[in-house]
């Protein structure tokens, strides 16, 4: 069993200022409640977040958008913290 986050945004005016990471860690706290390891599907543009708050990419996947009108490689990452080992899970 794992806790899933969804998709959270923050408004252009707000970034910088901590939110997503507050948003995450408030996710965080109660995985650690719950004994849970959480799994998320981020971007590219959040993927740093995530990263830096110790969650670790299990899998990625990239498709050719450019038949949709885009620059050809849009990806997303799913990504693994393991509070319970106090550390991240590679292995899935």
């Amino acid at each position: 069993m794992v806790l899933a986050l969804e998709f959270l945004a923050v408004h252009p005016r707000n970034k910088g200022k901590g939110i997503a990471t507050a948003l995450v860690e408030s996710g965080m706290r109660q995985a650690e409640r719950m004994g849970l390891p959480i799994l998320i599907t981020s971007y590219r543009s959040s993927k740093g977040v995530y990263a830096r708050l110790g969650f670790v990419e299990v899998a990625h996947t990239t498709k050719d958008d450019t038949a949709f009108g885009g620059q050809g490689d849009y990806s997303w990452f799913y990504m693994l913290y393991d509070p319970e080992k106090g550390e991240t899970n590679e292995s899935g």
